[in-house]
């Protein structure tokens, strides 16, 4: 099998999404930012309203934390993706819009673009991941491959068999979403 495709810039901040999704250590980060703030003020209001009677600022400092609280996911996901379609730009801009050649064959999978050339064999590739949009070819050494479903056509079958007869596992996430 033998695809030749682009990579724009959503395509790439996706898979950096889904990992971010997956790493416990962004898991924790935004977590502990989400309660963190949320406590802060929540503590400003108590301090407000008991050590300086003053219920306005009290008030406000409780509402405020129960809306950061409430809307810290959708505020994360802004930022992330921000963050990433800015480090995309400044750091892989000669990867976006240029043909990746990517073969599977028996040793294993082909990769190739304007900067590198790849021979991955089969042991080496831990899982394919699913995505809505895309297929993520997860390496064991931590790297990502990504797969546009719009460039395998009607080859997103015979791609899923292929890693299914190498016996490598196969994640379906068709309905994630960050955060």
């Amino acid at each position: 099998m033998e695809l030749t495709y682009q990579l724009s810039v959503d395509d790439v901040v996706e898979s950096q999404l889904y990992g971010s999704a997956h790493s416990d250590f962004h898991i924790k980060k935004r977590k502990r930012s989400r309660w963190l703030i949320a406590l802060l003020y929540l503590a400003l209001g108590i301090m407000m309203v008991y050590k300086h009677p003053n219920w306005t600022l009290g008030i406000s400092s409780f509402a405020f934390a129960i809306v950061w609280y409430a809307f810290y996911p959708k505020y994360a996901k802004w930022r992330y993706k921000k963050y990433f379609q800015s480090m995309i730009k400044s750091k892989y801009s000669d990867l976006i819009g240029s043909d990746i050649y990517m073969g599977l064959d028996e040793k294993g999978l082909t990769s190739k673009d304007s900067a590198t050339e790849s021979a991955v064999k089969w042991k080496d590739i831990a899982q394919l991941i699913q995505l809505k949009d895309h297929f993520l070819v997860q390496l064991s050494t931590g790297q990502t491959l990504i797969v546009p479903m719009l460039a395998l056509k009607d080859q997103q079958q015979e791609l899923t068999e292929i890693f299914s007869q190498k016996q490598i596992e196969i994640v379906d996430d068709q309905n994630w979403k960050f955060v």
